[in-house]
């Protein structure tokens, strides 16, 4: 038998966590934070033509568009449903670091100056976002104490 003050509790518990990723995620922080995201990725994803060496470099062409592409879907579905993709935030860091480290390994002959630049500051900004929009999910989850 459960005692009356511990009724609400095994409730709260169980909804909790639910309710923790959606307020997390629907604070006006991470909200922000989700969008740069998702503009980052859709940057990423058309940076060989701005920049202009999706001729001359196909393989970091198609690198940052698949991508940038998945960035954006993450960023999205974080702004669209944030209670189910609350956990998916922090695939963005590691998709960042690829970006940043992609210029030299997919690269034929010495990339330029152009595309290094372009791929360091589309990968820092997704390690940023991704693990900013991760880290609110952490702190704002209830029970970590924030």
């Amino acid at each position: 038998m459960v005692a009356p003050e511990q009724r609400g509790t095994r409730e709260r518990r169980a909804t909790g966590g639910l309710a923790g990723h959606e307020s997390a995620l629907s604070a006006p922080t991470t909200t922000g934070s989700e969008s740069l995201l998702m503009l980052t990725g859709a940057y990423t994803a058309v940076s060989p033509w701005v920049v202009g060496f999706a001729d001359a470099q196909p393989l970091l062409s198609m690198n940052n568009l698949v991508l940038g592409l998945i960035v954006t879907a993450i960023g999205l579905g974080l702004t669209g449903t944030p209670e189910r993709s609350g956990g998916i935030s922090w695939t963005a860091a590691p998709i960042g670091a690829w970006l940043i480290i992609a210029t030299w390994v997919t690269t034929v002959g010495a990339p330029t100056a152009g595309m290094i630049w372009n791929n360091v500051v589309v990968g820092a900004l997704s390690v940023i976002f991704g693990l900013l929009v991760a880290g609110m999910v952490m702190v704002r989850r209830p029970g970590s104490g924030g």
